[in-house]
């Protein structure tokens, strides 16, 4: 079954929403520079108030380790989603928590690099960090601009030229309601994370709606997957 990750929540009501639809993941954004950025006194509102059953991700961009390992203090998070310009190295040593690697897609090879750069130069310090480990790759379309949120799609089909295949893929970029469960039967990923395709009237604000209809097709995809699967 393909996981849900509803990205950049900032309200108590749409994080409500989310919880009620039954998603596996929540992110919270703890990038200044983003529209959807939290405070972390605000951030530990919407945590709190998070069932044990919905995931808290917490998402940096390039912060430095020790201000990743005081929120996580601070919050409690679940997971960590580095979405900047981290190397290898610098995810191992900032974070305290499983974590996603962000790669944005510029080209075909994108992806298959990053995993050759996660194996070459994070592998020898595997038996350093034990319990710390990149949980999956979360493909993200590649904008000068920003990082990430955009709401703009890649070219999917650099996936499926891909070498490598990371275990765990999480598809972003472009996703809503429209379009996500063409996604999933072509790309086949771990999870789907969405974010601008379920926004409302400014990045702040989720449509209750599109959150619902975005979960309804994601279901919709994994029906048809298990029902191909038993025939």
């Amino acid at each position: 079954m393909v996981k849900i990750k509803f990205c950049g929540l900032v309200r108590k009501d749409d994080l409500m929403v989310a919880c009620r639809l039954g998603v596996d993941f929540v992110g919270l954004v703890l990038y200044a520079r983003s529209p959807r950025a939290l405070q972390l006194n605000d951030a530990w509102e919407l945590r709190r108030t998070l069932p044990s059953s919905v995931q808290c991700v917490g998402l940096f961009v390039n912060a430095h380790p020790e201000h990743v390992h005081a929120v996580h203090r601070r919050l409690g998070l679940d997971l960590i989603q580095f979405h900047g310009d981290e190397s290898p190295e610098r995810c191992l040593l900032s974070s305290p928590l499983p974590f996603w690697r962000a790669v944005r897609m510029q080209h075909a090879a994108s992806l298959d690099q990053a995993i050759l750069d996660f194996d070459l130069q994070a592998g020898h310090r595997v038996e350093v960090h034990k319990k710390v480990s990149c949980e999956a790759f979360l493909v993200d379309a590649h904008a000068k601009s920003a990082y990430g949120g955009t709401g703009h799609a890649f070219d999917w089909s650099w996936l499926e030229s891909s070498k490598y295949r990371p275990g765990r893929l999480v598809l972003s970029g472009g996703l809503g309601p429209d379009n996500v469960k063409q996604a999933i039967q072509q790309l086949q990923p771990w999870a789907v994370d969405v974010s601008s395709g379920i926004q409302g009237a400014s990045p702040r604000v989720k449509d209750a709606g599109k959150m619902e209809a975005f979960v309804d097709a994601v279901r919709s995809a994994n029906c048809d997957n298990s029902y191909q699967k038993a025939h």
